[in-house]
């Protein structure tokens, strides 16, 4: 993987630093594919709207064609790419995102790839009634973005009806879309406060919601001005949940 180095430095006690050895990245995912780790280490905000969405679609199916490789039938290899993927988690949350707001088609491959996020174990007829469940989910929070004076009440009934039918392993995935749905819609930042409340404490959900709160704030603070309503949003979320936790 040339060209792509990991720059070790020491620090002298003097407060200056030397280069001491530089290391390709391969030395540090031997097992992973180079083409996979190149895309994960592409810089989202380098890419334009329409390209990142394209390169959300590349990782799924990269990750997809891996999986499905006979080498990949080793649980430890599975594990390694797993792994590699939740040490890049943010593409799974622009793929949450992109799920509720892009125009896009091709919504199937990054349902895939959160499915693969959360359960990289699933046998295929599970990993297809969790693509089922989670589709019905996004379809249902993509209606609910569109419909006027949306209550919390109304998204809280929602909720409850889908979650009731998740497969346990689904959960977080599910959780992860209802945040996004928050914090990426108009419709969910009106009612964010409210719902968020009586949803974390009605399913116990306080320190997984609290985690990905603080992940998905870091990530979109380092984006563009219209991400500032978001962070705040974010951030006013955990100030509730921290009161009620």
């Amino acid at each position: 993987m040339s060209g792509v180095y990991l720059f070790i430095f020491s620090e002298h006690g003097n407060g200056t630093t030397d280069q001491l050895r530089k290391f390709p990245l391969k030395a540090y995912f031997p097992h992973n594919p180079h083409s996979l780790l190149r895309a994960f280490l592409r810089q989202p905000s380098d890419l334009p709207a329409a390209g990142l969405h394209q390169h959300l679609i590349h990782i799924a199916e990269m990750l997809k064609a891996i999986v499905k490789t006979n080498c990949m039938r080793s649980s430890s290899n599975l594990f390694d790419i797993w792994f590699l993927f939740i040490h890049f988690g943010e593409w799974a949350d622009m793929a949450a995102e992109h799920l509720l707001v892009s125009e896009a088609e091709s919504s199937d491959a990054l349902l895939w790839l959160l499915v693969f996020y959360y359960d990289p174990n699933d046998e295929n007829q599970q990993r297809s009634q969790t693509m089922l469940e989670s589709r019905s989910l996004c379809e249902h929070l993509i209606t609910l973005s569109r419909t006027p004076a949306l209550s919390a009440r109304d998204l809280l009934v929602a909720v409850n009806g889908e979650l009731s039918r998740k497969q346990p392993a689904t959960k977080e995935l599910a959780v992860h879309l209802i945040i996004s749905f928050l914090l990426f819609t108009a419709n969910g930042h009106a009612i964010a406060r409210e719902f968020i409340t009586h949803f974390a404490v009605t399913y116990g959900e306080v320190s997984r919601i609290s985690s990905l709160l603080s992940r998905i704030a870091h990530r979109v603070s380092q984006l563009e001005v219209k991400y500032q309503r978001t962070v705040k949003l974010a951030n006013d979320l955990l100030q509730i949940l921290k009161s009620v936790g």
